[in-house]
């Protein structure tokens, strides 16, 4: 019997988690790669990363080795939103939806005071500055202050003429404003609406307008004296899925939480966002509203450029082998020699040491991708009866489905346009499956989108081409696995070299897909007007009706915003 086919092997590949938060928390699994060091500071911090890099492990891991005396709050995000509310550039409704996120912090954050409150009576060790009622009593005042104060301003009483009309309603409306002044407050402007009955089709009611204000300076105060009460030196909250947060309700929510926790030392955000899903601030008339980058808060780490395997190629090994081991640390049981190593476990699940370094390779280094096509993998083997390991080719199918079923269904059809096109030039054309971007277009939507969804990768970050001009630097983005080894069942792929595929049946010591040579893709630049072709698919490019015009062209263009021209030729363009 192969130890893929032990049962208790059987079992613990069953009991993976792909998600950290629903794996059980009792075993360690975490690898670190000298990135918690990062951000173990006190500065407020940003924790950059694609789906399925580790943010949410990295978190835990940080929350898990707090310091004592030191209260690490982990928050899901996804947890302070309630259903999705339709914004349409209303900054009404959006700053009064993070105003909700923000007071569901606020009322997560006491839970875990609470919470940790407990745990100091238990331990009977209380050591506590305050009493228990006092805390108690300290959190709910929070929680009050939160929720802000009603003033009433107006009443207004008025009258309308309506026709057949039954009258029996009650309704809200409302309007933000922020005073950012000494005394920085919060005002939500609402305004309640009764009306009277109907007498001879005229309708008599009244207006209540007034404010709902936050103090965050009695907010901050609270924080502090609840700090003090516990004998905290510091409270740092954890705050994952920032991205989840709608892009319109993102600067709001910074900006409620800068004024009530980064006014005091005793207080730290870390937060872990997706890059390219993420809008900490914007400009104002008056002044700028939400984070200000590397002023109120620093990027600490970036997950997305760690394990690339083309860059350190042995540690990378060392980190994926490690993750597989722990995952499946209860199936190491089954081996009697307790001298075997981890090393030697993995290897024994796999055919050659070449299956699972493409293995790896598949994953981009992306740890949860590594995850599921291992998954995948294993069940191709389950599948043939023949295979007692797992081999390059299972490795390759379990890619090609994780490409197709995973990430290109997962995208509009402009996404899968925009593939198709760099596939095709990069790919079929130039025999490699990497490019490089001038690092003055990395703001590119196209380039964004696509390592959004994990079809394109950045793998270097600085590189300069041979024909740059003096002092221009590129970065290397690299086609997905799963999208280059696709084309060796099309005819595309039948076109190219030997060199690049082999028989699949028949796997040479060559790598599939080779490892990118530098040297091969100094050539290969994706020049600004082909990227801007792709934003404008992205975009949905409008075309000029003009006759001698016919230009394609960006809905963003200011000219069509403001007058509905063509920027082109300037004619009318019907909207």
């Amino acid at each position: 019997m192969s130890i893929i086919e032990n049962p208790l092997f059987v079992t613990a590949v069953e009991g993976i988690a792909l998600r950290a938060e629903f794996r059980d928390q009792s075993s360690n699994v975490y690898i670190d790669t000298g990135q918690l060091s990062k951000i173990k500071g006190t500065d407020n911090q940003i924790v950059y990363g694609r789906r399925g890099t580790g943010k949410t492990h990295l978190l835990q891991a940080f929350q898990s080795d707090a310091k004592e005396n030191t209260l690490a709050v982990f928050i899901d995000l996804r947890k302070t939103q309630d259903a999705p509310v339709s914004f349409h550039g209303n900054p009404e409704v959006a700053s009064t939806a993070a105003l909700k996120s923000f007071q569901k912090i606020i009322s997560l954050l006491g839970d875990q005071y609470l919470k940790y409150l407990e745990e100091l009576i238990k331990s009977n060790n209380y050591s506590a500055e305050g009493t228990p009622d006092e805390v108690v009593e300290l959190v709910s005042t929070l929680i009050d202050y939160s929720k802000g104060d009603w003033h009433i301003s107006e009443l207004v009483e008025y009258s309308d003429t309506r026709l057949n009309e039954i009258i029996n309603t009650d309704t809200n409306s409302g309007n933000v404003t922020l005073s950012l002044g000494k005394s920085p407050s919060l005002g939500l402007g609402l305004t309640n609406e009764q009306t009277g009955q109907v007498k001879e089709n005229i309708t008599q009611g009244s207006k209540v307008k007034g404010e709902l204000r936050i103090s965050f300076s009695k907010i901050i105060s609270t924080l502090e004296e609840i700090n003090k009460l516990l004998s905290l030196e510091k409270t740092i909250l954890l705050l994952d899925e920032w991205s989840f947060i709608s892009l319109d309700l993102q600067p709001y929510l910074a900006e409620w939480l800068k004024r009530s926790f980064m006014s005091s030392p005793k207080f730290c955000l870390k937060i872990a966002c997706i890059r390219y899903q993420s809008n900490f601030s914007f400009n104002s008339a008056s002044s700028r509203i939400g984070f200000e980058l590397n002023g109120d808060i620093f990027v600490g780490v970036d997950l997305d450029d760690i394990l690339v395997f083309d860059k350190n190629k042995f540690s990378v090994i060392h980190f994926f082998t490690k993750l597989l081991f722990n995952h499946l640390e209860k199936a190491h049981k089954i081996l009697i020699d307790p001298s075997v190593n981890s090393t030697r476990f993995v290897n024994d699940i796999f055919s050659e040491k070449r299956a699972f370094e493409e293995l790896i390779k598949a994953s981009e280094g992306i740890p949860r991708d590594f995850l599921h096509m291992f998954l995948s993998s294993y069940r191709k083997v389950q599948e043939h009866p023949s295979w007692s390991s797992i081999g390059v080719p299972a490795v390759v199918d379990a890619a090609k489905d994780f490409y197709h079923r995973d990430k290109l269904m997962d995208v509009p059809q402009e996404h899968q346009e925009i593939m198709e096109s760099l596939v095709n030039e990069v790919i079929k054309h130039r025999k490699v499956k990497a490019f490089l971007v001038t690092q003055r277009l990395s703001n590119s939507i196209a380039l964004q989108e696509l390592m959004t969804a994990r079809l394109l990768h950045r793998w270097h970050i600085g590189y300069a081409a041979k024909k740059s001009n003096v002092g221009e630097r590129y970065d290397i983005y690299a086609i997905d696995y799963g999208a280059y080894v696709d084309l060796r069942e099309t005819n595309i792929g039948r076109e190219l070299d030997e060199s690049m595929f082999e028989d699949e049946d028949q796997y040479s010591n060559q790598e599939v897909p080779p490892t990118v040579d530098k040297r091969a893709v100094r050539h290969i630049v994706l020049e600004e007007e082909q990227l801007e072709k792709y934003n404008l698919i992205l975009e949905g490019a409008i075309e000029c009706p003009n006759p001698q015009c016919h230009t394609k062209f960006s809905p963003k263009q200011k000219s069509y915003i403001i007058k509905g021209l063509c920027p082109n030729c300037f004619e009318p363009v019907p909207k």
